[in-house]
């Protein structure tokens, strides 16, 4: 972790996510310096209101949750196809999360104005399926409800050259300051 944080918000952290039983070995999409990135991007920005597409079982989620409920927010996930499992279930982060099953762009907007009640969120975590066509739509249809200054970060963007391309836009469109973080991952070499 590299953070110190107050009031054992580092303890709950781990405790929420070491102490999960997982039926099967996983690997998961997000690794732990990538998930600790996230957690204290969230913390440091005082971020209130998260939202987070590309759930799988919830390791990311669990540390942008574990965020959000040091500031009395909510992390909003979404997954098309969830596993029958989920790492923060029986947790103390489990009423900080809510859970949307179907496609992120459109299907599920509604329910996503509805848990947000008029307030805007502080990041968008956009991690789910990997096409320039459905991550345009997700920030089409999700970055109007970003507060001004809030963070759109995207997942695997330096390994999959269509996401790449998202990332070009968004630069070129003049109105998001982009950042690029190079990780450790590299696929296809089994290095994960």
């Amino acid at each position: 972790f590299f953070f110190q944080a107050e009031d054992g918000i580092r303890d709950d952290l781990v405790t929420g996510v070491q102490t999960c039983a997982l039926p099967i070995f996983q690997y998961d999409p997000v690794e732990l310096p990538v998930a600790d990135l996230l957690f204290n991007l969230a913390y440091n920005s005082h971020s209130k209101n998260i939202l987070e597409t590309g759930t799988s079982r919830g390791f990311s989620t669990c540390h942008l949750a574990t965020a959000a409920l040091a500031r009395a927010g909510k992390l909003i996930t979404i997954d098309l196809d969830p596993l029958p499992y989920h790492l923060w279930e029986g947790s103390k982060l489990e009423p900080t999360i809510y859970f949307l099953k179907g496609r992120s762009s459109l299907e599920v907007k509604s329910d996503v104005e509805g848990i947000l009640n008029g307030e805007l969120f502080d990041i968008l975590f956009l991690d789910s399926l990997h096409s320039y066509e459905h991550l345009i739509a997700e920030i089409q249809v999700y970055e109007p409800m970003l507060r001004i200054g809030g963070m759109v970060i995207l997942h695997d963007t330096l390994f999959y050259d269509t996401l790449g391309f998202v990332v070009d836009d968004l630069e070129v469109n003049g109105r998001f300051q982009v950042v690029t973080i190079d990780t450790h991952r590299r696929h296809g070499d089994n290095t994960r």
